[in-house]
C-alpha cells in the first residue's frame, strides 16, 4: 500500500504535491504560482486562516522542499503508462521477458525523463482472480 502523502507537502490551494514553495509573511507554504495567482487577485489574507498578511512578500522554502525531495526518493516509483512513450523497437527477448529501448517519461512538473522498459506478461484471468 502506498505510504499517505504528509498533509505538510500539499498546497493548500492546489491540494498537490509542492514543488516550487514559498513561505507567505504568516509563515504558511504554498506552492508559489498558487500563492502568486491568489496575490494578483488583489487578496492579502491567508488563504488559510484568513487574516490579513502584513506583506505579499514571498520567501523560498529551501527547508521543507528539500523534506518532500528527500521523502519522494524513498518511494517506489509508479508509472503511468499514459505519461510513457515507447517504440516497438526491441532491444532483447529471452527468459528476462521483451525489452524495448529507452523512451521518455513525463514526471510531474512536465519534466522528461529517459527511461528503459522491461514488458511484462499479461497475467491470465484466473492470475488476476488472485
Amino acid at each position: 500500500m502506498a505510504e499517505p502523502v504528509p498533509e505538510a507537502f500539499l498546497c493548500s490551494l492546489t491540494l498537490d504535491i509542492m514543488e516550487d514553495l514559498v513561505i507567505t509573511a504568516d509563515g504558511q507554504s504554498y506552492e508559489r504560482a498558487a500563492i502568486a495567482q491568489w496575490l494578483a487577485a488583489g487578496t492579502r489574507t491567508s488563504p488559510l486562516t484568513g487574516a490579513a498578511l502584513p506583506s505579499a512578500h514571498l520567501t523560498p522554502n529551501v527547508a521543507l522542499r528539500q523534506a518532500i525531495a528527500e521523502w519522494s526518493e524513498k518511494l517506489p516509483m509508479a508509472l503511468d503508462p499514459g505519461c510513457l512513450e515507447l517504440t516497438e523497437e526491441l532491444v532483447g527477448v529471452g527468459s528476462f521477458g521483451r525489452v524495448v529501448p529507452p523512451g521518455s517519461l513525463t514526471l510531474p512538473g512536465g519534466r522528461a525523463q529517459d527511461v528503459a522498459v522491461k514488458q511484462l506478461p499479461a497475467l491470465s484471468q484466473a492470475e488476476q482472480a488472485r
